[in-house]
């Protein structure tokens, strides 16, 4: 009975914990949990069948640079970013930082202070608008250096009460208006995982230089990502992240103010998509999902989501509490970088480095694939002088192959890190 009475007991304990930990107010994420099913990952055949196509890529800033998530070209010269703010332009023997986000920055590992850049591009009068994930959106001038903070963090938009954070990327249009998007309402970059594992509180928003208003365009987005304008500028295409699909929102036209699904159920996670010269836009898949299925075990499971990522918040508060008091490396690693999305995408069970981009149509629909064994999460590829740059937010160096060739129906195989490797069609 005594062993029986301990097991009671403990079962009872257990019980009382998991309760209050699930029903006590205040502890984060204060979100909503849903229940997500989702239909199996797509075999990855036609024109999603491996290929050779990004392979043989070399790496620029190989180990001066981490995680340079997005490029943008102005002039023939490259530019991107990385943690600690800095906007770096590529040369002939390195790379020069042009500009910093957050002038003031003395410890890279304080991102949340010294920013950290994501989205980027350059509009028709060579002006860089960076999306930073901590500080807000930002037009750069690559010349001077001089840095323009144009829509803070924490800052509500007319139309909502939220605060803004998580910016993640921009599209500047033709009319000088400002597209964005950020990622989520309930958490920070560092601790993204929890906007996939919630009700998407992910947004599409609009910034009006003129009269510097921001307006809320599209809500409940789940992990919304990269987006990209249509050739006529009419509509947006969106990197819905936490669904693995593709979002069209309308700006013109007769479903002015609607959004649709392009696309569904893709291999894996879409982050930032890029126009293709001869059309159509390239998008990047930060990590495959038979690389990684722990969101789709979660996501059936609310409650069971719910309990892992308040027993997480609850497991930092003391960190937080200590960093607040007392900024040191020790808490600022263990904050944003052992428990965040890089670790969770560095401990997912992969086999092999395996990424790919989807190529789409102007329409929205995948039409081909290029496939990498050099980057397992690739944020974005980009066609710059001749050449495709590929960038990743968990990676210290840039990837450049030559622009792709058509398949000839060869076979190599993807470099495993054990085991036997996977065959592939030679591009």
């Amino acid at each position: 009975m005594g062993f029986l009475s301990r097991c009671g007991r403990i079962l009872l304990d257990f019980v009382i914990i998991t309760t209050a930990v699930l029903l006590f107010p205040g502890i984060p994420p204060d979100a909503e949990f849903d229940n997500t099913r989702f239909p199996a990952s797509p075999e990855l055949s036609g024109a999603l069948a491996p290929n050779e196509r990004l392979f043989a890529m070399e790496r620029f800033l190989d180990g001066g640079i981490w995680g340079p998530e997005s490029t943008a070209e102005w002039e023939g010269a490259i530019y991107t970013g990385g943690t600690g703010g800095g906007i770096v332009r590529l040369t002939k023997t390195g790379a020069e930082v042009v500009a910093r986000l957050a002038p003031h920055c003395h410890d890279p590992l304080d991102v949340p202070s010294c920013g950290r850049p994501l989205g980027m591009r350059f509009d028709q009068h060579g002006h860089l608008f960076v999306a930073d994930a901590y500080l807000g959106l930002h037009r750069v001038n690559v010349t001077t250096g001089a840095v323009e903070r144009l829509v803070p963090a924490g800052l509500s938009p007319s139309d909502s009460d939220k605060p803004l954070r998580f910016f993640n990327d921009v599209a500047p249009a033709r009319d000088g208006m400002l597209y964005f998007t950020t990622s989520s309402s309930v958490a920070d970059l560092h601790h993204g995982f929890v906007e996939l594992g919630v009700k998407g509180t992910g947004r599409v928003l609009k910034y009006d230089p003129k009269l510097n208003t921001t307006i809320e365009l599209l809500s409940g987005v789940n992990f919304a990502n990269g987006l990209a304008l249509d050739a006529e500028q009419k509509s947006l295409l969106v990197s819905e992240t936490g669904m693995f699909r593709l979002r069209r929102y309308w700006l013109a036209g007769s479903r002015q103010g609607q959004s649709e699904v392009v696309v569904d159920n893709l291999p894996g996670f879409p982050d930032n998509i890029r126009e293709r010269r001869q059309g159509g836009f390239y998008v990047g898949l930060c990590g495959l999902r038979y690389q990684n299925q722990l969101q789709e075990m979660l996501r059936p499971w609310p409650l069971a989501s719910k309990l892992l990522m308040r027993v997480v918040s609850l497991a930092l508060m003391p960190v937080k509490l200590l960093e607040s008091v007392y900024p040191n490396p020790l808490t600022q690693t263990i904050l944003y970088k052992s428990i965040s999305l890089e670790a969770l995408h560095n401990l997912s069970p992969r086999q092999q480095e395996h990424g790919m981009v989807l190529e789409l149509d102007a329409r929205g629909a995948v039409v081909g694939s290029l496939h990498s064994q050099d980057l397992s999460c690739i944020s974005q590829l980009s066609e710059h002088a001749g050449a495709l740059y590929a960038g990743s937010p968990f990676y210290p160096f840039l990837g450049k192959v030559g622009l792709p060739k058509q398949a000839t129906g060869k076979t190599a195989r993807i470099r495993k890190v054990g085991g036997e490797g996977l065959d592939v069609t030679v591009g």
